[in-house]
C-alpha cells in the first residue's frame, strides 16, 4: 500500500552521512533452507547480497528451549501476563491479537526497481506468505480534531517464529529499509534503544518513534518502535537484532536494571534482552572493530560495503512513514560462530 507522507522532514543531498550503515542489522535463523529464495524478491533492490538481513538457514528454532519467562530487570516476558502498558484501555486482553514483535518494512519507489512495490506486494499474497494484520496510516483532521485513515500497511508472515514483512510504495524521497518493533512498554523501550543507539529519535510521538540509523541519497536505514493497543507483541524466536554500540561500559552503567552477558569470554560481544523481552546481540565498536567482518564474512566496515543498484538522485524528503492503528484478524490470502555469542540456555538449543 502507499505510504502516508504526513510527517515531512527536509533532506539535504549535500550532507554525507558518516555513520555506520550496518549499526543495526537483523539475524534470521531458521531450519527453512529456502529463506533466501523467499526473501530475494523483496530485497533484490535494497539488500541484494543480504548484508542488512543476514540469513542463517539450516538451524533449529533459536529459542525453542527458552519458553520460560526471560528476565530484564522488573520487566518479565510472559504472554499470559503481559507487562504494564499492554492492555487496550479497558483492561481486557481478549480483544488483543498476538503478533510477532519484530517486523521489516520496505518503502520502495514504483518506477526504478526490478520489481515495483505493487508487484512485490502481490508476491506476499502467494504461498508461503499469509496475511497477518493491517496498520492504518492516519493523519490529523484539523477540522474535526480527529484522525482519518489515508493509507494502509499490510503485514504478512511465513511463520510465527519469523518477523513480519510489509511493503509500501513511495513517490519521492528516500527508499527505506526499516526494522520495526511492536512494543508493550513503549516508554521503557524508547529509553532503552535511545541509550543503546546513543541518539535521540528522529521522529517521536506518543505511540511511535523512529531512529535514523543511516541515510544517503536514495536509501535510509531506520529502526522504529510502534505501540498499538490492539496488539500483544511476542518476541520472535528465530530472529534478533544485532546492534553496534559505543562504549559498552557506559551503557551498562546507565541501564542498571539490565543484564549484559559477555558470551564465552568473547571480548567486545554482549547479549541482553530489551524491556519487552526481545533478545539482542551487541558489538562494542571500541573492541575488535574488524571482528564482524572477519568472522561473519560480510564487508560491512564502511559505506563501500553497500551493494545496491544506482540510486535515484531525485530526493525530496526523509519521511517517517508513521504506521497507525491495527485492524483485523488472521486470514487466508553462524552456524558455530553465533552459538558462541549466545548464553548457554540459548546456544544449547541450536542444532547445527
Amino acid at each position: 500500500m502507499e505510504a502516508s507522507m504526513d510527517d515531512y522532514q527536509e533532506g539535504n543531498d549535500d550532507i554525507i552521512d558518516t555513520r555506520d550503515p550496518f549499526k543495526c542489522t537483523i539475524q534470521i535463523q531458521s531450519g527453512m533452507n529456502n529463506l533466501r529464495e523467499i526473501f530475494n524478491p523483496l530485497l533484490q533492490w535494497i539488500d541484494p547480497v543480504f548484508q542488512f538481513v543476514n540469513l542463517k538457514s539450516g538451524l533449529a528454532d533459536l529459542f525453542q528451549k527458552t519458553s520460560q519467562a526471560t528476565t530484564f530487570g522488573s520487566n518479565n516476558f510472559d504472554r499470559r501476563y503481559p507487562t504494564k502498558g499492554t492492555t487496550n484501555g479497558t483492561g481486557s486482553r481478549k480483544s488483543m491479537m498476538e503478533t510477532q514483535a519484530l517486523s521489516l518494512v520496505l518503502f520502495l519507489h514504483e518506477d526504478n526497481n526490478p520489481l515495483t512495490a505493487q508487484q512485490i506486494q502481490a508476491k506476499l499474497k502467494l504461498p508461503p506468505w499469509k496475511y497477518h494484520h493491517s496498520q492504518y496510516l492516519g493523519t490529523t483532521n484539523h477540522q474535526s480534531s480527529g484522525k482519518k485513515s489515508i493509507a494502509r500497511q499490510d503485514y504478512y508472515s511465513i511463520s510465527a517464529n519469523l518477523p513480519l514483512w510489509a511493503i509500501s510504495s513511495v513517490h519521492c524521497g528516500n527508499e527505506v529499509l526499516r526494522f520495526n518493533i511492536f512494543t508493550r512498554d513503549h516508554q521503557a523501550m524508547k529509553e532503552f534503544y535511545t541509550t543503546l543507539l546513543h541518539d535521540q529519535p528522529t521522529f517521536d510521538r506518543h505511540h511511535f518513534c523512529l531512529f535514523t540509523i543511516y541515510s544517503q541519497p536514495g536509501l535510509c536505514i531506520q529502526l522504529s518502535l510502534k505501540h498499538d493497543q490492539a496488539l500483544l507483541p511476542i518476541p520472535v524466536q528465530s530472529a534478533f537484532l544485532q546492534l553496534r554500540v559505543h562504549n559498552m561500559s557506559e551503557i551498562s552503567n546507565t541501564l542498571t536494571s539490565s543484564q549484559f552477558n559477555c558470551p564465552h569470554g568473547r571480548t567486545g560481544w554482549w547479549t541482553t534482552y530489551d524491556p519487552d523481552g526481545n533478545f539482542i546481540l551487541l558489538q562494542d565498536d571500541q573492541h575488535d572493530n574488524n571482528l564482524h567482518n572477519a568472522e561473519i564474512g560480510s564487508s560491512q566496515s564502511s559505506t563501500d560495503g553497500l551493494t545496491r543498484p544506482r540510486y535515484q538522485s531525485s530526493i525530496c524528503s526523509s519521511d517517517s512513514h508513521d504506521s497507525g492503528a491495527c485492524s483485523g484478524e488472521n486470514e487466508d490470502g553462524y552456524q558455530e560462530f553465533f552459538k558462541k555469542q549466545l548464553p548457554p540456555s540459548i546456544s544449547e538449543s541450536i542444532i547445527v
